[in-house]
């Protein structure tokens, strides 16, 4: 009778270990759905592998209370439940919430088609290496060569915009049946949000420069596979390439040393070739999701916010204790000014890389520069949440325009082409969420292309951020029809225009050992 006590006990403290892992499991998901709008498991799982240093406060206390809390009770319940039923009783419940866990998993983040991923020959057979010698020898005697200011706008999006509303209502009337009596707005259930325009000023930049979209009018580009936060998106218009992790390969195995895609060949390897001096400048954490050995492994020098805080430029108080990302964009900028009167000055050309943090979400940050948009007095948390973001995007929309209207004040602005760009759309689950159609930000101000500008070819076109790699390069004067798995999309039809959306994100998610490649060590 003792042995069996003890078996009993041993398979119930088994089967409470499993159950433990499948409520934990459970409680993270619905966390995770609950907080971000369609994450994969591929992102899950990079950000497990990877350093999360430098993560908002706001949500390890949102995740304390929202997934490891609840884990813990529901816990306790089934230590109480499970040591007075039937153990055939205590391995139903176990398999249940097994089942249970993994049907979350699977209809949440994908997790059957994460795990049979196929196997393709697709990044192979279109990516295009740019031959970096070749590249040099080609362009290294050209004199003034153009400067670059890119700035990542952390999750600005076109939805933002009222113009883009009337595009789709315009695009919308013009392909309507005639006699149906029904309002463009009506119509048009593409872009209509409840609170209006909020990116006046980086609307009419796009509009009044150089913007890529969608639409017939202003617009913007199309978030493929991968490419769906800070880090993906960064890889994404640096490298053409999307960020596809999976941990079971024996690459990533030694991940965790300092580098991060180390042979594959990004704009920066590029503009380092021809002495350019690479810098970039962020307001949070340089460690987060190790975008510092990115950095290192491709020639980028950075200033983040340890750096600042270490120089003493910054303190604790400069940045809201509820918004723990790092310090205000505001300030980020006057930083980029003073970097940029040096840089100026010096003989080789610069590429200045800007990363914003005050549209994250879930709240942004709005900054004491700026008046308060929308009224924050409700009794409804998540109203007053949605309306503390669209105050922080309003705002960012007035801090950035005032910065490229201080570049174009300076001397160095004739020489320099500026980029401005939305990393990703929002992450922020209820933010927009009766909206089908959603692009991301881009703006491209004074760029030099290598071939003359036919506006047709800016509009109704399918681009995403490999593409927009081209584009960078090409906004320089340098010619690039083709880089990575983008293709200049003023010289050719992109491979997402090609496939089509949907095919093309799955292509780039295929198993490739090319691809895998790209992360092995370059000697």
């Amino acid at each position: 009778m003792k042995k069996i006590s003890k078996i009993r006990l041993s398979l119930l403290i088994s089967l409470l270990i499993f159950v433990f892992f499948g409520i934990f499991i459970i409680c993270s998901s619905l966390w995770i759905a609950n907080n971000y709008d369609n994450v994969t498991m591929n992102e899950i799982l990079f950000h497990l592998y990877l350093p999360t240093s430098g993560v908002d406060s706001y949500f390890i206390k949102s995740f304390s209370l929202g997934a490891i809390f609840p884990s813990i009770v529901l816990f306790i319940i089934a230590i109480f439940v499970f040591f007075r039923i039937h153990i055939f009783i205590s391995i139903v419940l176990s398999i249940s919430i097994c089942v249970f866990c993994v049907s979350l998993l699977n209809y949440e983040f994908g997790l059957f088609k994460f795990i049979n991923i196929k196997s393709s020959s697709f990044i192979e057979d279109n990516y295009q290496k740019i031959d970096l010698e070749n590249f040099k020898n080609k362009y290294k005697d050209l004199e003034n060569k153009r400067n670059l200011i890119l700035i990542l706008l952390e999750s600005m999006e076109t939805t933002y915009s009222t113009k883009n509303l009337q595009n789709a209502n315009n695009i919308n009337a013009k392909n309507s049946d005639p006699n149906i009596n029904s309002t463009p707005l009506k119509m048009a259930n593409l872009n209509i949000t409840s609170f209006g325009e909020l990116i006046p000023n980086l609307s009419n930049l796009a509009v009044a420069n150089i913007n890529f979209s969608n639409t017939s009018g202003f617009g913007g580009i199309v978030q493929s596979a991968n490419t769906d936060f800070t880090i993906a998106a960064i890889v994404g218009y640096m490298c053409g390439i999307p960020l596809n992790f999976d941990i079971r390969h024996k690459i990533f195995k030694s991940f965790k040393e300092d580098y991060f895609l180390n042979s594959a060949t990004c704009i920066s390897d590029i503009l380092h070739t021809l002495n350019y001096n690479n810098l970039m400048l962020m307001g949070s954490s340089k460690y987060f999701t190790s975008k510092d050995k990115f950095f290192n492994s491709h020639h980028i020098n950075v200033k983040d916010l340890f750096y600042y805080k270490e120089a003493k430029l910054v303190q604790k108080e400069n940045y809201n204790i509820d918004f723990g990302w790092g310090f205000e964009d505001s300030k980020l900028f006057e930083f980029a000014k003073d970097e940029l009167k040096t840089l100026s000055k010096q003989k080789e050309p610069f590429a200045l890389y800007l990363l914003t943090t005050d549209t994250h979400f879930p709240t942004g940050f709005i900054d004491d520069k700026c008046k308060i948009k929308f009224n924050l007095n409700s009794n409804n948390y998540t109203d007053r949440e949605n309306k503390a973001y669209q105050n922080a995007i309003a705002c960012s929309d007035i801090i950035v325009s005032d910065f490229i209207a201080w570049l174009k004040k300076q001397d160095f602005y004739e020489n320099t082409t500026i980029i401005v760009l939305g990393d990703h759309l929002t992450m922020k689950v209820g933010m927009v969420d009766n909206i089908k159609n959603r692009f991301i930000y881009n703006a491209f101000i004074n760029p030099e292309f290598s071939k003359k500008l036919d506006k047709k070819l800016l509009k109704n076109r399918k681009l995403n951020h490999f593409d927009v790699t081209t584009l960078i390069l090409d906004s320089l004067g340098y010619e690039t029809r083709r880089f990575a798995l983008g293709i200049n999309p003023l010289y050719d039809k992109t491979l997402m225009e090609i496939y089509g959306e949907s095919e093309f994100s799955e292509l780039i998610t295929h198993k490739s050992s090319f691809y895998d490649s790209l992360w092995e060590v370059n000697p």
